[in-house]
């Protein structure tokens, strides 16, 4: 059996004004002539193409074959026990008796004809008849002949993000057990591949355009007469028109997966989905489910303390409550039977998360923090999700032509110092594992020992540079992954490069007027609440060096002081009068906020090092593993 590759592109199924977005699927087979284009309507549609139960082929239905009237029964789960002994195994069947449970209803499957009126449906089988809340009564005409969805060494890719999270996990739980694998690749990954192809965003080019569709020849009398047909839910429907150029993401997926499996390179922009990602979504749904009930308690609870004043203005006699409106706000909050169920649902929630947050392997090393706790940790993990996505930067991205007039520097005293020649004095110890810089030091000692202290000294001068241009790049090299999550969580600091000479009072980033926030909020949240614990804690570590901070702030900046005010170009600021717009500068809220910043700044650098050394101990190679970001909610 041909391996085969799967291009999804996950969607939500409606939009607000109606209109259906279904998720596509391009599956590219090797051994069949042209690729199959699916459209899943919903999510019983989605987990029958993750289970290979979806159908894509139908047959009309016989009214007078029993056969046909027995597949009816087990798609709408009215089976008898006989029957059921016959499609499962003995062991499957008492286990399904032992527990009782119910069949399972598959009666979107078939396809169905609405009645005409007039029609007595009493005049088919009772297996063929169903009945909606409306009284009306439909009739199964068609069967499923032919199933699709994942199966045995299939390759699946979606992009990360948006909304496939869910599938991308039951996908990969599936694809375990049937030895098929899940891939999610960056949505800026797929866009270059876009562009590769040629495909911008005024191009409206739809999938199925590039994809002759088979008629049904068969059933062209049976559809003549099925003008108010049902067809069901989560049926395989084909791509009817252009939206915009996304639609070509499923076929771009599946045909990058086959080009790097063709070469070999089977990961390329991908990444493989595994049972700590798993976890780590499981992680996120959790949050994302905590913080909806908790809003919604909120909602409630504002509700209800509408209600409470509406009654006491509005009574008869105007009679104010013993104590206040709040003490009344209490008491009813403590009775109210919402309030108290979204409180338990609250509390249920919160402890599905810790749970699940346990899971995690980075999750110990943040809740040995005095203060990180649950709610802190799941928000910055959630958002991180995974290292791997803020890697040191390459050797070469870290060169600048200082370093390498150093290194022409270094090379010029090691030909003075007659390296080459001093190989020979060592060739004995030297393995497959020796590098460069041992060989160095070794010929340097061997000369040493040979009395010749003036070339020695040369290759000591070159050692020297050596060193110091290798830690500079390595000094780099951290930090450029450092300063990216810095600048992800909202810790970083405006000021240099791109940003230019800006005014300290608006080095620190927040959201301005013609600035990008391109933070992400959860991580900020977090780090919000982990400055509040900073202060709250004064025998905490980070508690400490808050403290510590903003004493030497203060000891630096024992008045506050009056400068002239700009705006984030750096362009000055005038009164209406014209005069100079002048603030006050370090004050004791201002120092405050340049302490908590800068424990921010320095805890998210420790969760930046703590973490890859987790996950370097992780990989039999100390070497940071290839850049995998992880899916989101």
């Amino acid at each position: 059996m041909a391996q085969r590759f799967i291009g999804v592109r996950h969607r939500r199924k409606q939009t607000k004004a109606g209109e259906a977005r279904p998720t596509q699927v391009y599956l590219l087979d090797p051994s069949q002539k042209k690729p199959l284009v699916l459209n899943l309507e919903n999510e019983d549609a989605e987990l029958d193409f993750i289970r290979h139960r979806l159908p894509v082929e139908w047959r009309k239905i016989d009214q007078k074959s029993e056969m046909d009237l027995k597949e009816v029964r087990r798609l709408r789960g009215q089976s008898s026990r006989e029957e059921l002994r016959e499609l499962m195994s003995e062991a499957e069947f008492e286990l399904w008796a032992k527990k009782k449970q119910s069949q399972p209803d598959r009666s979107h499957h078939l396809k169905w004809r609405k009645l005409k009126k007039g029609q007595d449906h009493t005049n088919f089988a009772k297996e063929l008849i169903r009945q909606d809340e409306k009284d009306s009564y439909f009739l199964a005409v068609k069967v499923p002949s032919a199933y699709e969805g994942m199966r045995d060494g299939d390759l699946v890719g979606m992009t990360l993000g948006g909304s496939g999270d869910y599938f991308a996990f039951a996908a990969s739980n599936v694809g375990e057990r049937i030895s098929a694998e899940v891939f999610r690749l960056p949505p800026s990954a797929l866009k270059k591949i876009r562009e590769d192809h040629g495909i911008f965003e005024d191009k409206k080019t739809s999938l199925s355009e590039e994809i002759e569709e088979d008629g049904d020849d068969d059933d062209s009398d049976l559809d003549d007469d099925l003008e108010d047909e049902d067809p069901g839910e989560g049926v395989a429907k084909a791509s009817k028109k252009a939206n915009d150029p996304k639609d070509q993401d499923a076929r771009l997926i599946a045909e990058e997966l086959q080009a790097h499996e063709t070469t070999n390179d089977r990961r390329g922009p991908f990444y493989i989905i595994t049972a700590d990602d798993r976890d780590m979504i499981a992680m996120r749904v959790a949050l994302r489910d905590r913080i909806e009930v908790m809003k919604e308690c909120v909602k409630a609870e504002q509700r209800l303390q509408q209600y409470v004043i509406g009654r006491i203005f509005f009574g008869p006699e105007g009679d104010y409550p013993q104590g206040s409106i709040e003490q009344e706000m209490k008491d009813r909050k403590s009775n109210d039977v919402i309030c108290q169920a979204l409180r338990q649902e609250e509390a249920d929630r919160l402890a599905l998360l810790g749970k699940r947050l346990r899971k995690i392997p980075f999750f110990p090393v943040l809740n040995s923090v005095k203060g990180v706790a649950d709610a802190i940790a799941s928000r910055l993990i959630a958002a991180i999700g995974d290292i791997n996505r803020f890697p040191s930067a390459e050797k070469e991205e870290c060169m600048t032509a200082e370093l390498e007039a150093k290194l022409r520097v270094r090379d010029n005293l090691m030909q003075e110092g007659r390296f080459q020649e001093g190989l020979i004095l060592i060739k004995d110890l030297i393995t497959s594992e020796t590098s460069e810089y041992q060989k160095l030091q070794m010929v340097r000692d061997r000369v040493r020992e040979s009395g010749d202290e003036e070339r020695a000294k040369k290759l000591e001068q070159a050692l020297y540079l050596w060193h110091r241009v290798h830690t500079k790049i390595y000094q780099r090299s951290r930090n450029k992954g450092m300063n990216r999550l810095k600048a992800f969580c909202g810790v970083h600091v405006l000021n240099g490069g791109r940003h230019g000479d800006r005014s300290v009072e608006i080095q620190f980033p927040k959201r301005r007027h013609g600035e990008e926030a391109n933070w992400h909020p959860d991580a900020r949240q977090a780090m919000f609440l982990f400055a509040d614990q900073c202060k709250r804690s004064k025998t905490s570590e980070w508690g400490i060096k808050y403290r510590e901070y903003k004493a030497k702030l203060k000891e630096k900046y024992p008045e506050p002081i009056m400068v002239q005010s700009c705006d984030i170009k750096g362009k000055p600021k005038l009164n209406k009068d014209g005069s100079p717009k002048m603030v006050k500068r370090y004050t004791n809220g201002h120092l405050d906020k340049m302490a908590l910043r800068w424990v921010q700044t320095k805890f998210i650098e420790w969760v930046w090092r703590e973490w890859w050394r987790l996950e370097n101990a992780h990989h039999a190679d100390p070497t940071p593993p290839t850049p995998r970001p992880l899916a989101t909610v």
